[in-house]
């Protein structure tokens, strides 16, 4: 900020309070580059997917044999609005 809009805002009694939070807040933000993020393992990935597919297949009735295609449609019909459902 330069000595004249300086001047200009003290004359118009207008307070520093805007310049003064917008420069505290472009000092927070430019923290935010500073934290360095740790890679995951692919240990570590590989345990998440095994959990998250154990997960997304629980509660779920396994096929016990032959289906009709109306049944095949229902099944179909009946997990796809249960994930579109959760998923929302």
């Amino acid at each position: 900020m330069n000595v004249y809009v300086v001047a200009q805002y003290k004359k118009r009694g207008v307070p520093l309070v805007k310049p003064i939070a917008g420069l505290i807040a472009v000092l927070i933000l430019a923290g935010c580059g500073t934290i360095k993020p740790e890679p995951l393992t692919q240990d570590e990935i590989t345990a998440r997917v095994n959990r998250d597919r154990a997960e997304m297949y629980r509660g779920q009735e396994s096929l016990s044999g032959p289906m009709t295609c109306s049944a095949a449609k229902f099944f179909a019909l009946k997990r796809g609005i249960f994930c579109t459902r959760k998923s929302a």
